[in-house]
């Protein structure tokens, strides 16, 4: 288990019900990002438009929250660090499935039989590899890459999330909780061989 990004994700739906029952709402509304708000500005950075995000969750009763991953994972595991059993630094590697369980193999610790494996290790996940097979036989390019990253230092505006447009581009800084946070988005056609992982330089339109 490590989930150290510092993305936003929104807790919503179904799962606030989920953080209420376990007890763990209240903690993630005290963690939750200080962004209100979307201000979309121009390429010489003036603001062009706007949304206020937390006057429309009002009206239509949402009770959603955003926080950082970082902080969720801390929170979830401290909820359940007495009554679970946690393993940090290892990974599975097989996954072998009968009529009464399923044994599983680890990289580092002993191999271990369970009665049920729950995958929920995010959108490249070890899990459903394992189970179903490699992930390009199921994954179909949409024609969009995203890409985040921290800046040093604290976003200027601390309670809207800044966004810049143009076709098939979008560069936006959200002020996560004291530390701004880049995302790049934009359009391309499927790179060969690209690892989630990798880092490696796209060159410029026109270079």
């Amino acid at each position: 288990m490590s989930r150290s990004s510092g993305s936003p994700v929104d807790v919503r739906g179904l799962a606030v019900e989920v953080a209420e029952r376990m007890g763990v709402l209240g903690r993630l509304r005290a963690a939750a990002t200080t962004a209100t708000g979307m201000a979309f500005v121009d390429d010489a950075g003036r603001r062009v438009g706007g949304v206020n995000t937390r006057a429309m969750q009002r009206a239509g009763g949402s009770r959603e929250v955003e926080v950082t991953r970082t902080d969720l994972a801390a929170i979830l595991y401290e909820a359940g660090r007495d009554s679970v059993e946690y393993l940090f630094g290892d990974t599975m590697t097989a996954l072998r499935q009968d009529g009464t369980g399923v044994e599983v193999t680890f990289d580092k610790a002993a191999p271990r039989r369970f009665d049920l494996v729950i995958g929920a290790d995010g959108l490249h996940s070890m899990t459903r590899r394992l189970a179903f097979g490699p992930e390009s036989a199921f994954v179909r390019h949409m024609g969009l890459y995203v890409a985040t990253m921290p800046l040093d230092g604290p976003a200027e505006r601390q309670s809207e999330l800044v966004i810049h447009n143009s076709p098939g581009r979008m560069v936006a800084i959200h002020p996560v909780r004291g530390r701004a946070l880049a995302a790049f988005i934009f359009r391309a056609p499927a790179v060969d061989g690209l690892h989630h992982r990798r880092r490696r330089l796209i060159p410029a339109r026109g270079s």
